[in-house]
């Protein structure tokens, strides 16, 4: 027989019952701080997603400009060295001879000092693409600009006397210094003075100035010719490191002034500027800009 007991209702004991509603206090406080906690991580969590979405989106657009450029240099390698090479090897043997008037001999050479420029375009082409992909590192050191446009000068003053052009520059001395290459400097300089001089008409002046007056922590160097015609669209793209059209194989190469890209490339990779300023029958200014050199250089602190 199963015999049932009433339990009567006991009191609870007050001491007790105040520690159970401070636990359960306590319980509550803590979930709210979780909840809280939970939140704010929620929160940084769509931040972090979004800041991951256009840092991806940002890593795509450098790999396809970077994919871009490298295709192109790529096209220029293959598509002009080898033939280049030929000519140059026949237009070697052809001077040999001596079967050939004056004017034709002359022709000639004027033949191959162009394959030459074209060469030596492809050759620096190749070490910017090497500087750009981390296979030939540029050999920072801190460099004494004005030396740099000296060696620049001396190497050019052939070539402008030739052409009628006088080659002027006023650099002054106290220059800070900047860190970077002295070879791949000089190719870039060597580029768009170059450009100015092949635009100046005979009897015309280009000079480079670097006078002091520059942006705080940076030295400013400026190429000024006397030009009857400003740069055209393609020349001003190069300059701001445009590739024109969508496909390698789509872009007029004959449009592309190959030199102006080098200079650009060269002068990005040392973390300097170039801006362009070109009106007709007024000349074109190029102003490059470098970050002053830290006291120490990457490879020591021997100036060039």
């Amino acid at each position: 027989m199963l015999v049932r007991r009433k339990v009567g209702h006991e009191q609870a004991d007050p001491a007790q019952q105040r520690k159970l509603l401070g636990l359960r206090s306590n319980i509550d406080e803590a979930l709210k701080r979780v909840m809280r906690d939970y939140r704010e991580m929620e929160h940084k969590a769509r931040l972090a997603s979004t800041e991951l979405k256009l840092a991806r989106s940002e890593l795509q657009s450098v790999h396809q400009d970077f994919a871009r450029e490298a295709n192109l240099l790529s096209f220029l390698f293959s598509g002009l060295k080898t033939p280049l090479s030929a000519i140059e090897d026949r237009i070697a043997s052809l001077v040999k001879g001596d079967q050939h008037s004056g004017a034709e001999a002359n022709s000639l050479y004027q033949v191959r000092a162009e394959v030459h420029k074209l060469w030596q375009i492809i050759v620096d082409l190749a070490a910017v693409e090497a500087v750009q992909s981390g296979t030939t590192p540029l050999k920072l050191e801190r460099v004494q600009l004005e030396k740099v446009v000296d060696r620049m000068v001396y190497e050019h003053k052939r070539r402008t006397a030739s052409k009628g052009v006088v080659l002027h520059k006023v650099i002054a001395r106290e220059l800070p210094m900047i860190l970077g290459d002295r070879k791949q400097l000089k190719v870039a300089l060597s580029h768009l003075v170059n450009n100015a001089v092949c635009h100046t008409p005979m009897g015309g002046v280009v000079t480079l100035l670097a006078n002091g007056t520059r942006p705080r922590n940076r030295v400013q160097l400026d190429i000024l010719d006397l030009r009857r015609d400003a740069l055209d669209e393609m020349e001003i793209r190069a300059l701001q490191g445009v590739i024109p059209g969508k496909d390698v194989m789509d872009t007029d190469l004959g449009d592309v002034d190959l030199e102006l890209m080098v200079a650009w490339q060269i002068i990005r990779a040392h973390k300097g500027e170039i801006t362009v300023e070109s009106d007709a029958e007024k000349g074109t200014i190029f102003s490059l800009t470098f970050p002053v050199a830290g006291k120490a250089a990457a490879n020591g602190d021997k100036p060039l």
